[in-house]
């Protein structure tokens, strides 16, 4: 489904491209904006409530702001991925939390 991205006020924009070697994981976190992820290469598995879902190269989806979740690689190959930013003037685009 695709759907209209409606952003009030300033905002800004941030691409990232990260590498998740072998094993690696990112702590739970949500984003301080939305975000569409794009798999470059490799798996990643994301886990969210009791819910985890694999992506694999080409693959791509989105999150919402505050939405909590973990991403790691349980494969033995690295994994690339470019994610998009959309957020607010002052927003922080990685949020930590505490399990």
């Amino acid at each position: 489904a695709c759907r209209n991205l409606r952003v009030r006020g300033p905002f800004r924009d941030l691409l990232v491209v990260a590498r998740f070697p072998p094993g690696a994981r990112f702590p739970l976190h949500s984003h301080g904006g939305f975000v569409l992820g794009l798999m470059l290469g490799g798996e990643l598995t994301v886990r969210q409530d009791a819910r985890e879902t694999v992506y694999r190269a080409g693959d791509s989806w989105n999150e919402t702001p505050e939405l909590v979740h973990l991403a790691y690689n349980a494969s033995d190959r690295p994994a690339r991925l470019v994610a998009s930013y959309v957020l607010g003037a002052g927003a922080a685009p990685d949020i930590f939390v505490e399990p």
